[in-house]
C-alpha cells in the first residue's frame, strides 16, 4: 500500500481561507491504520503535522490553513508514506489589492505630487472604496503630504483613480510612506521627499 494521489480542494487559493484536502491511498489501510507526514514549503500554508488514515479506509481529509499572502505565488504541500512522496500545488492570490504610482520619484519640497491607484480588475457595483494615510515617522511627528485626503474611490467599471497632494517642505532628504487601506488590509508605497 502506497501514497495514491493528494488534492487540495482547489488549485487557486484567497488569503486567509481553509482548504479541504483529500490524501488517497492505493489500497485501505491495515489494522493498525497508516501515519501519513504532512508539510508545507512557506508559514503561510499550515498543514498539520500528520495524519493517520484508519484501518480498512483508503482516504482521510485534513485542513489546509491559508494565511495572509502578500505575494502571489505558488506554494506546495507535501505528503509522504514510507519513501513516497506526493506533491501538490496550490496558488495563492495576493492580498495587495491595487498598485499605487506617484506622478515622480522622487519628489520636491512643494511639489504638487499625483498619486494613482489601480486595481487588477474593473470595480464592481458601488465601487470600491480605500482609506488613505500617511505613515507614522518615527522621529517627527509630522505630516509629509499635504491637503491628504481621508479615502478614495474608484468608480464601477472603472480600475484607476487619482488625487493630487502637496508635499511639505523638509531641509534634508526623506522617505514618507502613504498608506493605503482596504478589508483591514494596509498597502504602503514610499516616495523620497527631496528639499
Amino acid at each position: 500500500m502506497q501514497l495514491k494521489s493528494l488534492t487540495l480542494g482547489a488549485s487557486t487559493v484567497q488569503p486567509n481561507t481553509n482548504l479541504t484536502a483529500t490524501l488517497y491511498l492505493t489500497s485501505n489501510a491495515d489494522a493498525y491504520g497508516r501515519t501519513v507526514l504532512l508539510s508545507a514549503d512557506s508559514a503561510f500554508i499550515k498543514v498539520p503535522r500528520s495524519v493517520v488514515i484508519p484501518a480498512g479506509q483508503n482516504s482521510v481529509q485534513f485542513t489546509v490553513e491559508v494565511g495572509a499572502i502578500y505575494v502571489e505565488t505558488d506554494y506546495v504541500v507535501r505528503a509522504q508514506l514510507e519513501e513516497k512522496v506526493l506533491k501538490a500545488v496550490l496558488h495563492g492570490v495576493s492580498l495587495r489589492f491595487a498598485d499605487i504610482d506617484f506622478s515622480s520619484d522622487p519628489v520636491h519640497s512643494g511639489d504638487d505630487v499625483t498619486v494613482t491607484v489601480t486595481l487588477p480588475n474593473a470595480a464592481g457595483e458601488g465601487g470600491v472604496y480605500m482609506a488613505l494615510s500617511e505613515e507614522a515617522d518615527p522621529l517627527y511627528d509630522r505630516n509629509y503630504f499635504l491637503n491628504l485626503p481621508i479615502s478614495l474611490g474608484v468608480a464601477q467599471g472603472d480600475t484607476t483613480a487619482s488625487f493630487t497632494v502637496k508635499m511639505a517642505s523638509v531641509k534634508e532628504w526623506t522617505t514618507v510612506g502613504l498608506v493605503v487601506s482596504k478589508d483591514g488590509v494596509d498597502l504602503i508605497e514610499r516616495v523620497v521627499l527631496l528639499p
